[in-house]
Parts: structure tokens; C-alpha cells; sequence
């Protein structure tokens, strides 16, 4: 079984190769030529515009107060982290039922280090939409950053059984199984 290290070293890597994450300043670099990337939740902003409108039509219809719902989920899917939060919480708390709102949220907390929240609200997201590849592949993301490699691997398996094409929930699924024996 390999290190943590090596784990992290092959993911920044791929992660990198596939435009997923992108070279950063280290946070305790002891050189300045040194780079981290690292492996984070997928935002509802970063699917495609005929994937969010589908997702509106289906998940917005039978809010009351769409506009102001509209208002807290585009904040929630497009601000950074810190200023995300509320808004995300405030839409799920306007709308407590919808899937892709939870699944925000998830992606901000998992963003902040929160991952044991973060893991409760992409929960309550399966939950509610069980065949989103998207929310599969944050639940994989939060799972892994929790050392839960195992529930990790399954995750982006599912998350590849529902999107084939989405080779990176693959190969990440793949990584951990070849570095944690699952």
C-alpha cells in the first residue's frame, strides 16, 4: 500500500493533465518553486449552460419565491467559497428539496475544509436526485479528503456509471483503488 504522499502527488498530476485543478502557490512551500494542486468539488457553474437550464426546468418549477431563490443559488454557484456560503444556505433553506441546491453547498463546504458538512449536505443531495453523476462525484471528492477511500472509490464509480463520459470520476475511482488496495 502506498503513502498518502504518493496519492497526492498522482492526483495533483492528473488532476492537472485532465484541466481539472490548476498549479497553485503551496501553502507551506519551502521553496517558491514549489506548486500543490488539489482535487475539489464540482460547482453546479461548471456544468453546461443546456445542463443548468434542464435542471431549472426541472428542479425550479414548483418553487414560491423563484426570484429570490434565483438570486441566493446564482451567488451560491458562482461567488468564491467564503462569500458563497450563506447564499447557498439560504437557498436551501428556501428550498429544501432541491437536489442541485444541496449539492452547491456541498461543493462551498468542501471548498472551505468542511468536509464533514460538506458530506451532509451532498447526502442530503443523493438523497434527493440519486442519479446525478455530478453529486456522486463531490460525494467521491469530500469521501477521499475523509480518508474514506473505499466509500470514495464506490462514489466515483457511480458517479462513472452514470456519466460515461466523465473519464476524470473514472480514473480517480481507478487511483484510489490501485494506492488503497480497494
Amino acid at each position: 500500500m502506498r503513502s498518502l504522499q504518493s496519492l497526492t502527488s498522482a492526483v495533483v498530476a492528473l488532476s492537472i493533465a485532465t484541466g481539472i485543478a490548476t498549479p497553485s502557490p503551496a501553502v507551506a512551500a519551502p521553496s517558491n518553486d514549489q506548486t500543490q494542486t488539489t482535487l475539489i468539488a464540482r460547482p453546479v457553474a461548471s456544468r453546461t449552460t443546456i445542463t443548468l437550464q434542464k435542471a431549472a426546468n426541472t428542479w425550479l418549477s414548483p418553487i414560491a419565491d423563484t426570484n429570490q431563490f434565483e438570486r441566493y443559488f446564482e451567488q451560491c454557484a458562482n461567488a468564491a467559497p467564503e462569500e458563497a456560503l450563506s447564499a447557498c444556505e439560504q437557498a436551501t433553506t428556501l428550498e429544501p428539496d432541491v437536489a442541485i441546491a444541496w449539492d452547491n453547498l456541498g461543493a462551498v463546504l468542501e471548498q472551505l475544509g468542511r468536509y464533514e458538512d460538506a458530506l451532509a449536505a451532498l447526502n442530503r443531495a443523493v438523497t434527493l436526485t440519486p442519479n446525478d453523476a455530478n453529486i456522486w462525484y463531490n460525494v467521491g471528492v469530500v469521501l477521499a479528503k475523509l480518508h474514506q477511500y473505499e466509500s470514495s472509490v464506490a462514489a466515483f464509480e457511480e458517479a462513472y456509471r452514470l456519466n460515461p463520459e466523465d473519464e476524470l470520476a473514472r480514473k480517480y475511482a481507478e487511483l484510489l483503488r490501485d494506492q488503497f488496495g480497494n
